[in-house]
C-alpha cells in the first residue's frame, strides 16, 4: 500500500499539470479553430490573442509532460536541488543525443521539438538538409534519466572524501555523472527506439487495413490509451486523425480529404456527417478533438 501511495504522490502533480494544459488547449482551440466556424466566428483581437496564449502554453505543458514527471520523481526520491538540476542537465544531454543520432528515415511523429531543441548542420552529413528534433520517447526516456540521476545522487552521497577526484564536489560529480550516463542512454535509444516505432507502424497498417472491423477499432483504442499513458500518443493518433490511414472522402468539388478529423470537419461544415466519420475521435470530448 505504501508503494501505491508513493506512486500516486509522484503522478498526481504532473497529471494535474496535464489536466490544466488540456483545459487551456480546449479553450484556445474552441475560440480559434476554423472547425467551430459552423457555430460561431471569433473576431475580437484581444480574445484571439488570449486564445493563442492558451494554445501555446497548453502545448508546451503537454509536450514536456515527461519532464515534469521526471522532475517530480527525482524531487520525491532525492529531495535535493542537486538531484533536480542533475536530472534536468541529463535530460538535455539525452535529448541532444537522440536528436543527433536518430535516423532521419523515421516518420515525423517519432520526433518532437521538446524544450525547443533542434539542430541542422552543413558540417555533418547526417544533419544537413533538414531540421532535426529529439526523439519523442515520452515517459520512458524521462524515467531512464530520472533513474540515472537518482543513482548518481545516491552514489555521490556515499563517496569518500579521500579519492582521486576529491577536488570535485559531490554535487558537481553528480551532475557530470548524470550527463555522461544520460548521453550514453540517449545514444543507445537513438538506435533502439526505431524498432519500437516500426512496431507501432506495423500495428497502424494492420488497423487501417480494415477500419470497419470492430476488432481493429478495439486494437486502436487499446494502443491509443497505452501510448497516451507513455506520452507517445501522436505516433498512433496522427496517422488516423490526419493521414490516409484514417480514411479518405471526396467532397462536393471532387477534392480528396484524408484523415478522420479532416473528414469529420469537412462533413460538419456542409452539415452532412456520415456514420463513417469520427470513428477514431468519438471517445474524446469535443473541446479536445483538435488539441
Amino acid at each position: 500500500m505504501r508503494n501505491w501511495n508513493s506512486l500516486y504522490d509522484i503522478l498526481s502533480f504532473p497529471i494535474g499539470i496535464l489536466y490544466f494544459a488540456m483545459t487551456l488547449l480546449g479553450i484556445g482551440n474552441i475560440l480559434t479553430n476554423s472547425a467551430f466556424s459552423v457555430f460561431f466566428t471569433m473576431t475580437n483581437e484581444l480574445v484571439i490573442l488570449l486564445a493563442e496564449v492558451c494554445i501555446r502554453t497548453g502545448t508546451f505543458l503537454v509536450v514536456n509532460f515527461p519532464l515534469f514527471f521526471m522532475l517530480r520523481l527525482v524531487t520525491r526520491k532525492s529531495g535535493s536541488a542537486t538531484g533536480i538540476l542533475s536530472a534536468f542537465a541529463g535530460y538535455i544531454a539525452y535529448l541532444t543525443m537522440t536528436m543527433c543520432f536518430a535516423g532521419s528515415s523515421l516518420p515525423s511523429t517519432a520526433f518532437s521539438s521538446i524544450l525547443g531543441l533542434s539542430i541542422t548542420s552543413a558540417r555533418a552529413k547526417s544533419l544537413a538538409g533538414a531540421v532535426h528534433y529529439p526523439l519523442q520517447t515520452g515517459v520512458i526516456g524521462a524515467g531512464i534519466v530520472a533513474l540515472i540521476a537518482l543513482y548518481n545522487y545516491n552514489r555521490t552521497r556515499k563517496r569518500s572524501d579521500y579519492n582521486l577526484f576529491a577536488f570535485i564536489s559531490k554535487d558537481t560529480q553528480c551532475v557530470i555523472g548524470t550527463v555522461i550516463l544520460s548521453a550514453a542512454a540517449g545514444f543507445g535509444m537513438a538506435y533502439a527506439w526505431p524498432y519500437a516505432v516500426r512496431t507501432i507502424h506495423t500495428a497502424v497498417e494492420f488497423i487501417s487495413s480494415d477500419t470497419t472491423n470492430p476488432v481493429n477499432l478495439m486494437i486502436y483504442g487499446v494502443l491509443d490509451r497505452f501510448s497516451s499513458l507513455l506520452n507517445i500518443g501522436a505516433m498512433i493518433r496522427t496517422p488516423f486523425w490526419y493521414g490516409s490511414n484514417g480514411g479518405t472522402w471526396l467532397n462536393m468539388v471532387g477534392s480528396s480529404v484524408a484523415g478522420d478529423v479532416n473528414i469529420w470537419t469537412a462533413q460538419a461544415a456542409i452539415g452532412g456527417l456520415t456514420g463513417m466519420s469520427g470513428r477514431f475521435i468519438t471517445p474524446y470530448y469535443v473541446l479536445n478533438i483538435f488539441a
